[in-house]
């Protein structure tokens, strides 16, 4: 009997079978990775004729293809003696229970569910590589030691043939045997071993292995009392499995059958390690099977031909558990399940009988499936199932039932419908809006509607044809109200980038915490509170302009990344270490002197150089006053349209004209707006009747600097208001400021409510 095994491997070929390309070569390319031999298939009778032709190590399969899905590509597999042993593994998007046991009668050996992680996808590979190899490995044993046993038989045959002719023939035969054969003491001292024997224990001759003695053998000297025992009482022992261990160390499980023959035991020994191996193999293989099972998170029991549950798994008894049933028993194996069933019915659940009628179709043979859809109020909260009822086509018949958790998918069939009343809702009023906004952008952004003719105002919109078609960046100045942002959207409309929005951030509006969310852009979770992602002002303005208003408020420590963007285009969102780029032309305003607020340190310099690169200065009203009757008619007849009275009746006498013209206008063209709409309010029959704030000499005018006027105005327009900030007929409302805005001027102008 020879030590060596010629043990039969499988080769590392991979059979990969999908029809969609991009998942083939994916998978291909990862066990290419890891050193297997691939073969991609993306139709089905192909990869059917190359298994057969050459049959793979293992087979990946998808499941849903056009031609032929992977259950049939399987049932044709394993009905071939070529390919009816390789493992095939199926991956499919599927989560139902039912076709993962379609797939399991079908031949199949795993589920692996899309989308599928690699690892686990290489693990389970390897494993059923393996679990094949110990098969064939088993085969392989199993046909070598029943070959070594019909050698045996047929040698024990011949010696006793040749017993009675000669002792020296016996001699020879049991020397020759492939089996064990020896004899020892009682006290454990061989008398004789024969060659099969003393190779069995990896000894180079049976005297060496006499001369040891037996008792080392043993790994557990209380086998050797147990078989002394068993030969004192029956005087014989036959089949008595034990560990030993040979003369290198290693550790066998032997098959001893013996004999007292006076003072001596006589017996023979057989190395049955193979087929313990085989034995454990099969028993690791009921266990994985199990595992499975008992790891599946729908709740699955298996029931026979009468209803009675066979075996259920853990996810089964713990929702028992979680819906009070009077014990885990109580809906464990050997209760009637179809009794459980009619108990349910008579205390009033329809759905109950439903099951009944479904489980008894397949069990009598009329249905090969069955499912439906059921609400289960658990103590806790409501929820939704799907039971879906399978043959079981085990030794005792009857039919698989499992329960699933459908409850987040009816969840959001419920939020959808939600959703679409809610759409349909608000259609007709987005469609009866968008018209009127459409209408309103065109009326007040368009540079068209700029309205003047004084030759300051003429210079300012040369300025605008001449840098709206470049890219330049370009700083608008002037007093609050002169319309900077009314300028900012002509150059915008002028300008190449005109097919795409106008982007807007006043940087006065936000709080200084949020200005740089805002206009680079946040991740989630980057700061307390930031619970979604978030696109900055940067971003969505590529390829058009971003218009940065009130930049001077803008705090010194977002200047430096303002700068980083004008220069390069380069930022960053909150929370990302991930550089992105944007091409916005970039368009700023402001009514501060930030040549001033550079030498007070609360402008950065080298951000003030990069934004004057061709500065617009909008001239305060008081300066253009040949503009203020076409202002002033354009005003009557957009709100006398708001208002449904008619622009034609409306007059402004000759001295309510001088009036306008002579007031200093601190709030510029939005006061001027304002004051309009106050009168158009107020009129009395066909006049208006203007109401301007009482003002200084002209001597006084000029003397006062337009922070003095602002500060006095802001402070007229608080007490007149009784210091309301923001809402209807507020100070923020009649100066035309955000309330944030007009809070930041007040703070810079040391403006307080007593």
């Amino acid at each position: 009997m020879s030590t060596e095994h010629n043990t039969t491997h499988l080769s590392n070929d991979i059979l990969i079978v999908d029809d969609e390309i991009a998942n083939l070569k994916l998978l291909a390319h990862f066990f290419v990775q890891h050193g297997y031999q691939v073969r991609p298939a993306e139709k089905p009778q192909l990869a059917i004729d190359s298994a057969i032709s050459q049959p793979p190590a293992l087979i990946l399969l998808d499941v849903k293809m056009p031609e032929m899905d992977g259950f049939e590509v399987c049932r044709r597999l394993k009905q071939d003696e070529r390919t009816r042993d390789v493992p095939i593994i199926f991956i499919s998007a599927l989560y139902e229970v039912e076709d993962k046991v379609r797939g399991f009668e079908a031949g199949g050996v795993d589920f692996i569910s899309k989308p599928f992680q690699e690892q686990e996808v290489l693990a389970r590979v390897r494993t059923h590589m393996d679990l094949r190899n110990m098969q064939l490995h088993l085969e392989e044993l199993v046909a070598k030691r029943t070959a070594e046993l019909e050698n045996e038989i047929n040698e024990r045959k011949q010696a006793e043939k040749e017993l009675a002719k000669s002792e020296a023939k016996y001699r020879s035969l049991v020397e020759n045997s492939i089996v064990g054969v020896f004899t020892t003491t009682i006290n454990g001292w061989f008398v004789f071993v024969n060659d099969a024997m003393a190779r069995m224990y990896d000894f180079d001759s049976p005297e060496q292995m006499i001369a040891q003695g037996s008792l080392e053998r043993w790994s557990d000297i209380k086998d050797r009392e147990r078989m002394l025992a068993g030969l004192q009482k029956h005087g014989s022992m036959a089949n008595f499995e034990a560990e030993t261990i040979t003369h290198t160390g290693r550790h066998i499980h032997v098959l001893f059958s013996l004999k007292q023959v006076g003072i001596h035991l006589v017996g023979m020994v057989m190395d049955i390690t193979d087929r313990k191996q085989m034995e454990e193999g099969l028993r690791q293989s009921k266990e994985f099977n199990k595992s499975v099972l008992m790891s599946l998170p729908d709740h699955i029991a298996v029931l026979d031909r009468d209803g009675n549950i066979l075996t259920v798994n853990d996810s089964w008894i713990k929702f028992a558990r979680e819906n009070d049933a009077t014990s885990p028993n109580g809906v464990g194996p050997g209760v009637n399940y179809l009794e459980i069933c009619r108990k349910a019915f008579y205390k009033g659940d329809e759905t109950a009988m439903e099951a009944l009628d479904g489980i008894h179709a397949l069990l009598d043979g009329s249905s090969e499936y069955f499912e439906m859809e059921y609400p289960c109020d658990s103590p806790t909260d409501k929820r939704w199932f799907l039971m879906t009822v399978s043959p079981f086509r085990g030794r005792k018949g009857g039919v698989i039932v499992a329960h699933i958790d459908i409850t987040p998918r009816k969840m959001a069939e419920i939020e959808l419908r939600r959703a679409y009343d809610e759409i349909g809702q608000l259609k007709n009023q987005i469609e009866a809006e968008s018209a009127y906004l459409q209408q309103e952008i065109k009326l007040e952004h368009n540079f068209e509607h700029i309205v003047g003719q004084s030759e300051a105002l003429k210079y300012v919109l040369r300025r605008v044809e001449m840098v709206a078609p470049q890219d330049s960046t370009v700083l608008i100045l002037g007093e609050t109200g002169t319309g900077k942002e009314l300028i900012a959207r002509a150059l915008h409309q002028l300008s190449p980038r005109n097919k795409r929005p106008l982007v807007k951030v006043n940087c006065a509006a936000l709080p200084g915490e949020l200005i740089e969310s805002e206009l680079f852009g946040r991740e989630k979770g980057a700061f307390t509170g930031a619970t979604t992602a978030q696109v900055g002002r940067f971003e969505l303005a590529d390829k058009s302009t971003l218009f940065l208003d009130e930049i001077g408020e803008l705090p010194l420590e977002l200047q430096a990344k303002l700068l980083r963007v004008l220069e390069g285009g380069e930022f960053e969102r909150l929370g990302s270490p991930r550089t992105l780029h944007s091409n916005a032309r970039i368009i700023t305003a402001t009514n501060r002197d930030l040549k001033e607020e550079v030498r007070k340190k609360n402008f950065r310099e080298d951000l003030w150089y990069r934004l004057k690169i061709f500065p617009i200065t909008i001239p305060p009203l008081r300066d253009r006053i040949e503009d203020i009757p076409l202002l002033a008619d354009r005003f009557v007849q957009v709100f006398s349209k708001k208002m449904g009275k008619e622009a034609e009746n409306l007059k402004i006498t000759k001295s309510s004209m001088r009036a306008l013209q002579s007031y200093p206008w601190p709030g510029n063209v939005r006061e001027l707006q304002h004051v309009i709409e106050s009168a158009l309010i107020t009129s009395d029959k066909n006049i208006l009747k203007l109401d301007l704030p009482k003002t200084s000499d002209g001597a006084t005018r000029i003397l006062k600097t337009f922070e003095e006027m602002e500060r006095e105005y802001i402070l007229d327009v608080l007490k007149a208001t009784n210091w309301k900030i923001k809402g209807k007929d507020s100070a923020s409302a009649i100066i035309g400021l955000h309330p944030n805005t007009l809070h930041s001027r007040m703070k810079k102008l040391g403006l307080k409510r007593p």
